[in-house]
C-alpha cells in the first residue's frame, strides 16, 4: 500500500502539531512535589468514568465510531500513564526502593495494560487514520491537563508567576 498524499498530509499535520504543543510548554521545575492521593482521585475517578462510558458505548458501536470511542479512551488512558509515571520516577528520585510501597507503581502498571488494550482494540477495529492521530493528538493534551490538575505545573511556570 503507498503513502498517499493526504495521509502524510494527515501524518505531518498531527506530528507537527504535537511538536509545536510540547516546544511551547514550559519545562517542568526540578523538585516537583509528589501529589497525594486526594489529589489524584478527582481525575482516577474522571477518566476511569470516561474510558468505561467510552469502551461500552463502542463495544455497541460500528466499526469506525468503535475505532474513535476505543482510541479516545486509549488516548485518555495513554495520558493517565503519563502522569503516574511521573509521579513513580518522584517517588524513586525521592525514597529509592521504598517507591515500592506506594500505590502509583502498581497503577501504572495496570493503566499500562489498559492503554494497551484500548489501543490495540482501537487499531484492530478499524483504520488506522481514524485511531492513530486521535491517541497522539488527545495524549500530550490530556497529560498536560493531568499536569495542571495533580501536579499544578503551571501555578509555577514562568508565565504564571509573571
Amino acid at each position: 500500500m503507498r503513502l498517499r498524499r493526504q495521509d502524510a498530509a494527515g501524518i505531518a499535520c498531527t506530528t507537527g502539531g504535537v511538536a509545536i504543543f510540547l516546544a511551547v510548554l514550559p519545562p517542568a521545575p526540578e523538585g516537583t512535589a509528589i501529589p497525594a492521593v486526594r489529589q489524584w482521585l478527582p481525575v482516577l475517578v474522571a477518566i476511569a468514568s470516561a474510558v468505561v462510558l467510552l469502551a461500552e458505548i463502542g463495544r455497541r458501536s460500528l466499526a469506525t465510531m468503535r475505532t474513535a470511542l476505543y482510541a479516545t479512551g486509549a488516548a485518555l488512558t495513554f495520558a493517565l500513564l503519563d502522569g503516574l509515571t511521573k509521579s513513580v520516577g518522584g517517588r524513586f528520585r525521592t525514597d529509592g526502593f521504598g517507591a515500592l510501597g506506594h500505590w502509583e507503581l502498581y497503577a501504572v502498571v495496570l493503566v499500562g495494560v489498559i492503554a494497551l488494550v484500548l489501543s490495540q482494540s482501537s487499531y484492530q477495529a478499524g483504520s488506522l487514520a481514524i485511531s492513530l492521530p486521535l491517541i497522539d493528538g488527545l495524549e500530550p493534551v490530556g497529560a498536560v491537563l493531568i499536569g495542571v490538575a495533580v501536579f499544578g505545573i503551571l501555578d509555577r511556570s514562568p508565565l504564571a508567576q509573571a
